[in-house]
């Protein structure tokens, strides 16, 4: 796992154990411009799209405020 990639997963799940949509928010734009300047691959950027947006801020359940 690059460098990258795996800051990325921290702040992810920091964003999603901190229960801050704001830092969620933030780690996905980061992990798009990683994707965008190619720091990382399509489907690193899916597995992360999957972490931030389906497991956080379209689930109810991660309650993030």
């Amino acid at each position: 796992m690059s460098d990258i990639l795996e800051k990325l997963h921290r702040e992810a799940r920091y964003a999603l154990n901190s229960h801050s949509l704001n830092l969620t928010y933030q780690t996905y734009g980061k992990a798009e411009m990683a994707y965008k300047l190619k720091a990382i691959t399509w489907d690193e950027f899916s597995e992360l799209n999957t972490i931030l947006v389906r497991n956080g801020m379209n689930n109810p359940a991660a309650e993030l405020h």
